[in-house]
């Protein structure tokens, strides 16, 4: 098998818009290719130098524990994606037994991790290269061409993917934990480079939901994941749209009457629970038509829906608004934790186990026992922050969504107004001003945050048809 850095794939070309109009083939290897790889390439450096600067000014005023787990955290990501490659038996070379290509495989996989931001950069360099190259190509054929191998999939994207959660959580909650109990103690120095690090981890973890926040049913239309599942890899229809426990229905003369009744009947109970949202009923339109081989009635058909990619101007506004969420939502947490740190684990333990019980629910059984635990237990802590679907695609995405939001802000809300009410009025409380400075803050990113949600789901594109589906033929 081959490695995934070798792997000749051929992924999808991105044709995004810009306000709605379209891009020539030279543009979008600008606008979608080059400016992004240059773009994200400077976040990671000034990403990495904050929060390594940072660990150097702990250490300064000596504080090893907190510079030691900046460190941390800075490799906690590699460390998850190379536990998970290496623990992956479809991506060994020779899986069934040991050979020379299995331990050449491992000793590129621990030095590529080891030395990671090494990697990273040879990514980035690659990116640009390709990028550039698809610019300056004289024909649409050599720019396609360039541009594929510039998004080919790498296994260094399921570090990025891992370092949007495992790296920036746990250091913005540090440095939150930090700054909220020794602001006065700290050298201003320090200060400054923790606001540069939660802001640069901030935008990484904003950008990195954007990414996923609608993956699953994007990736109905084509898009695909950026690193290599040999399993995965361009398979946009995938066992999600067949029946639950029984695939393909072929019928007879005989108990089609039956079979098209049943039909009918699960296609009224989902409109139902759905409530006329269309996006929710992501593969489960079904009509029937007339057949035209042999026989002389219909057969039941399945219209495949796919979501589309925002064009630049919806991720912007997607940046944005998860950007505001996600630093109200930390604020709001790391405040309570505050006054109440024993609290804090109840309201979200209480969190983690509704959102996973609901990805239990809408994933369905059939689709559980095909997906790790640890998928769900990792999935559920994102929840606490921010929603993406990823694995799995949602089957009532307006209850999810809205449910999610809702449950979010309010509890945003009632933290705010506990420790606002309970404790501003402590004559011994020090720092006043930060905390007053926090609480309005909290209230302002969720305005921003709601109100770019808003103008977002006014704006963004409607899912589309991308194929159908025989589910009752008529032809066996």
């Amino acid at each position: 098998m081959a490695d995934s850095d070798n792997f000749k794939a051929t992924p999808a070309i991105v044709r995004l818009t810009v306000l709605g109009y379209e891009l020539n083939s030279k543009q979008n290897a600008c606008f979608n290719y080059l400016l992004p790889a240059i773009f994200w390439c400077s976040m990671y450096i000034l990403h990495f130098a904050s929060d390594l600067v940072l660990a150097h000014r702990h250490h300064i005023e000596e504080d090893p524990i907190w510079a030691s787990l900046t460190l941390f955290f800075m490799y906690l990501p590699v460390i998850g994606c190379f536990v998970l490659t290496v623990s992956s038996i479809e991506m060994w070379p020779d899986y069934d037994e040991c050979t020379l290509s299995n331990v050449k495989w491992l000793s590129v996989k621990i030095l590529q991790h080891l030395f990671f931001p090494i990697w990273t950069m040879w990514r980035y360099a690659e990116k640009i290269f390709w990028a550039i190259e698809g610019y300056r190509a004289p024909t649409e054929d050599d720019r396609q061409e360039c541009l594929r191998k510039s998004s080919a999939p790498r296994s260094i994207e399921f570090y990025f993917f891992l370092k949007g959660f495992l790296h920036t959580i746990p250091q913005i909650l540090l440095q939150l934990h930090i700054l909220m109990r020794n602001v006065k103690l700290l050298d201003q120095q320090t200060i400054d480079m923790q606001v540069a690090s939660m802001v640069f981890n901030l935008a990484t973890m904003a950008a990195t939901t954007v990414q996923y926040q609608r993956f699953k049913s994007q990736k109905m239309g084509g898009k695909n994941y950026p690193w290599y599942k040999p399993y995965k890899y361009n398979d946009n229809v995938d066992a999600a749209l067949l029946l639950p426990a029984t695939g393909i229905i072929y019928c007879t003369k005989e108990n089609y009457q039956k079979i098209a009744n049943d039909i009918e009947e699960r296609r009224i109970k989902e409109i139902e629970e759905n409530a006329g949202d269309d996006e929710s009923i992501s593969s489960s339109v079904y009509y029937l038509e007339p057949h035209v081989d042999e026989v002389d009635f219909p057969k039941a058909i399945r219209q495949i829906y796919a979501l589309p990619e925002d064009d630049l101007a919806g991720k912007v506004l997607a940046f944005f608004w998860w950007f505001c969420f996600l630093l109200a939502r930390f604020l709001a947490i790391s405040t309570f934790a505050y006054f109440f740190p024993k609290d804090i684990i109840w309201l979200l333990s209480s969190h983690f186990i509704l959102c996973v019980s609901f990805l239990l629910y809408d994933a369905r059984a059939y689709l559980v026992r095909r997906t790790k635990a640890v998928f769900f237990i990792f999935v559920g802590l994102i929840y606490l922050f921010c929603i993406i679907e990823f694995k799995k695609q949602f089957t009532r995405v307006r209850f999810i969504y809205n449910g999610y939001f809702t449950l979010v802000f309010s509890e945003n809300f009632i933290m705010c107004l506990i420790w606002w009410f309970s404790r501003m009025d402590d004559t011994g409380l020090v720092n006043d001003w930060w905390f007053r400075y926090i609480f309005y803050m909290t209230l302002l990113c969720t305005f921003l945050s709601l109100s770019s949600m808003i103008v977002y789901k006014l704006t963004r594109q409607s899912k589309v048809v991308v194929g159908q589906e025989t589910i009752c033929d008529t032809t066996i």
